[in-house]
């Protein structure tokens, strides 16, 4: 579901339009692999097809995708619970704006529910 964005008069006062994404699926992995996959940056690649550089502890930082991705983990809960701050590489992204991301990971009995 989507919120509503920020409204155009709010941007002069330094908000950025913004909205909330929510997505789930499941996955037929435990989510203790699922959790590896998604912050260990040796198993990263497997996703991204390219380097990543993933220090996941709170605080610490991450890149995808050849630096095209940054953020900061914000809170980890292994196996079940990734936040993190992310904002793109890119000239039409604002530098001093971070999106906020958080994935939870509910072991079923045979998959994953993300």
């Amino acid at each position: 579901s989507l919120s509503k964005p920020v409204s155009a008069k709010d941007v002069s006062k330094g908000i950025t339009n913004s909205a909330v994404v929510k997505a789930d699926g499941s996955f037929m992995a435990s989510a203790a692999e699922l959790y590896e996959l998604l912050t260990d940056e040796k198993r990263i690649p497997a996703w991204t097809r390219n380097a990543a550089q993933s220090q996941p502890t709170v605080g610490g930082s991450f890149s995808l995708f050849g630096g095209g991705v940054k953020g900061k983990y914000l809170e980890l809960q292994k196996p079940t619970k990734i936040v993190s701050t992310w904002k793109l590489n890119s000239p039409s992204w604002p530098s001093d704006h971070d999106g906020k991301l958080t994935i939870t990971l509910d072991q079923q009995s045979d998959s994953t529910k993300v």
